[in-house]
């Protein structure tokens, strides 16, 4: 090893002798949704309070929901004992909310609001509509019906639905 590569090695290890660690590796063990926080072991010890978002007292910006069991990477609070989670190896829920607008992700689908409206209802609403629609036939004296492709509008709403939350 030359000399630089050995004086890097060991002012890395004084430093991180002195100082607490800016990250952490570790297994979630609980997930608390309401309070946004969950447990994690990193060398056989728990750390009951990881955050989900960076700032508890904020109903905006983004939290990850991780499952339990796996592996998450989490920084540092300032100089403080307090973790946020930053990345996850596997999620079970994502979460973005900028004001009135929320973005959620899970695997029962995609959920997007705003103000208490979802995209959902919206599509839903607009192929409802769309299947009232009544088309005029052209032979005399027969009465109008539903569009052709009918069908073709449920299967479409049946595909949002399976889709949208």
């Amino acid at each position: 090893m030359s000399r630089i590569l050995e004086i890097r090695k060991k002012l890395k290890q004084w430093c991180s002798d002195g100082a607490p660690q800016p990250t952490m590796l570790g297994i979630v063990k609980s997930v608390n949704a309401t309070k946004l926080t969950c447990v994690v072991e990193d060398d056989g010890l728990d750390y009951p309070s990881v955050r989900l978002q960076p700032v508890l007292t904020g109903s905006d910006g983004l939290t990850i929901f991780p499952v339990v069991g796996k592996w998450v990477l989490c920084s540092r609070i300032e100089s403080e004992n307090e973790w946020y989670l930053i990345g996850a190896e596997e999620v079970f829920k994502y979460r973005l909310k900028v004001g009135q607008t929320l973005f959620e992700i899970n695997a029962a689908g995609v959920k997007i609001s705003k103000s208490g409206d979802s995209l959902k209802s919206c599509m839903t609403d607009l192929f409802t509509q769309i299947q009232l629609i009544t088309v005029p036939c052209t032979a005399p004296g027969t009465p109008s019906g539903v569009p052709i492709n009918n069908i073709a509008f449920t299967t479409i709403n049946n595909r949002i639905n399976n889709l949208l939350q």
